[in-house]
């Protein structure tokens, strides 16, 4: 496949396809750890990575990567009173509001774009390690609260559990 000649040699390594780059940037990611980060509270945050190539608007002979990252997570009424977020006694309507489901949460958002993948690499590093020292030495308790009451209002969760019959 590949010759012992000089001129013949590729001269990077190649790879075939976008799928297979993404594929190897997910290993990384889970290599290195970065695929889940852990809040003070103990609640698991998963890394959400979304990547891309597109010909460059500047220079039509190089590409430009983008990644989309996302801080997603999902949380139940459960598991915000395990981490004391929620208390039984003071938030008990909202563990009522809640019941068994599970809220999906995507607490931020960040896009990333570069014309070369490593220096795409290093950005994301640094940014994936802001985020576990913020994380790290945050619990979240408010931000959590918010969010579970933006969900009850867009499920519109205040009315009665009973029947449609019952109102």
């Amino acid at each position: 496949m590949y010759s012992t000649e000089l001129d013949s040699r590729p001269s990077r390594p190649v790879t075939k396809s976008l799928s297979a780059a993404q594929q190897e940037f997910r290993l990384w990611l889970l290599a290195n750890d970065f695929s889940h980060l852990t809040d003070k509270a103990g609640h698991v945050w998963q890394v959400g990575v979304k990547m891309r190539e597109q010909p460059s608007l500047s220079d039509h002979r190089r590409n430009d990567y983008h990644v989309e990252l996302s801080l997603q997570t999902s949380l139940s009424a459960a598991d915000l009173v395990a981490e004391k977020t929620l208390d039984t006694e003071k938030d008990g309507r909202l563990i009522h509001l809640i019941y068994d489901a599970k809220i999906p949460v995507v607490a931020r958002t960040r896009s990333l774009h570069d014309t070369s993948f490593r220096s795409l690499r290093l950005t994301l590093v640094e940014q994936l390690r802001r985020w576990r020292e913020y994380l790290e030495s945050h619990t979240l308790d408010e931000v959590k609260r918010q969010l579970v009451g933006q969900w009850i209002d867009r499920q519109a969760r205040f009315e009665n559990r009973g029947h449609a019959d019952d109102i």
